[in-house]
């Protein structure tokens, strides 16, 4: 082999083991990608069991205040009927 075959082959040859790197490259972002869009979607999990935990606790606690206003109502209605005059209730 002439000088300048082995020149060109040697090229090549640089030239191929860049073009290795580069696929080990792209298949690293694919992978990063990956992962983010994983845990993207975890934490979007998560979100939206958190939001359902608090859409119950909040429905709960309106029902308990729906319940005492309703109470404290009663207790009103029954004070007022009692405290009032004869023949104005």
């Amino acid at each position: 082999m002439t000088e300048f075959e082995l020149a060109t082959l040697s090229v090549r040859e640089a030239a191929l083991w860049a073009s290795y790197g580069q696929i080990a490259i792209s298949a690293a972002q694919v992978g990063v990608v990956c992962w983010g869009i994983l845990l993207m979607r975890r934490m979007s999990d998560d979100r939206k069991l958190d939001s359902e935990a608090r859409d119950r606790q909040t429905a709960e606690y309106a029902r308990e205040a729906r319940q005492r206003h309703d109470e404290a109502m009663t207790a009103l209605t029954a004070l007022i009927q009692r405290t009032s005059a004869p023949g104005t209730s």
